[in-house]
């Protein structure tokens, strides 16, 4: 427990300088997020929104301000902890995470979510009445999800460069992470689309045939040095 207090004691600064970035960052945000809830309600294609609690506006723009300041902490934080091995490459690979991460994002936005909550809205014969919270709540998990899923080149990249794969593995398990792909992709979209389904797995087989594509490059000029 003493080394514990002790490991606080010597980042207590830089603690205390982080806590106070994130708490800037998540200010800011939650003056943001009622332009982004009303984008997000553009999904629904006209159908109306309900405040059920009284205090749900608040707690929902709340929930997303640290949300959206987690993941701007998340990005800033790695680059910080990883500048001082090799700061061009660092810096390249966090920007490379930054627009994966927002390119996952906005192909949930555009691509994934109108189709599936044209699916789930249309389930039951009943009338709807969606809260804020639960709408944006889902909304926004989807798109962390996304977003977290289109990091997959650099976690293959991170992994070769750790020796844990080789192009050769990858080459080898392509059949089976596509069936995996399909069967996350029909979950968590549950369009009865089957077009809607394959253009949902298109960016993931890009992202997987360049990742495997890179390390190959890497693994040849390895191999040519050693020679």
């Amino acid at each position: 427990m003493d080394g514990f207090y002790d490991l606080i004691d010597k980042y207590r600064k830089k603690i205390i300088i982080f806590l106070i970035a994130y708490t800037v960052l998540a200010i800011g945000a939650y003056f943001a997020t009622p332009y982004l809830i009303g984008y997000l309600r553009l999904l629904l294609n006209g159908q109306k929104l309900y405040q059920t609690e009284v205090a749900e506006g608040f707690i929902i723009r709340f929930e997303m301000a640290l949300m959206i300041a987690g993941v701007i902490a998340f990005f800033v934080l790695l680059f910080i902890v990883l500048k001082k091995r090799n700061s061009k490459k660092i810096a390249l690979i966090i920007i490379s995470a930054v627009v994966l991460f927002a390119c996952g994002a906005m192909f949930s936005y555009f691509v994934l979510l109108p189709s599936t909550i044209k699916v789930l809205i249309g389930l039951l014969p009943y009338e709807l009445h969606i809260s804020v919270s639960s709408f944006v709540i889902f909304c926004s998990v989807m798109m962390l999800v996304i977003g977290i899923m289109f990091e997959e080149p650099l976690v293959i990249y991170v992994l070769y460069r750790a020796g844990i794969i080789k192009p050769e593995f990858l080459k080898s398990k392509r059949r089976a992470v596509y069936i995996t792909m399909l069967i996350v992709m029909a979950v968590i979209t549950p369009s009865q689309d089957a077009l809607t389904l394959i253009i949902s797995m298109i960016p993931f087989v890009i992202l997987y045939e360049g990742a495997l594509l890179w390390i190959s490059m890497l693994e040849g000029k390895k191999k040519d040095e050693q020679h």
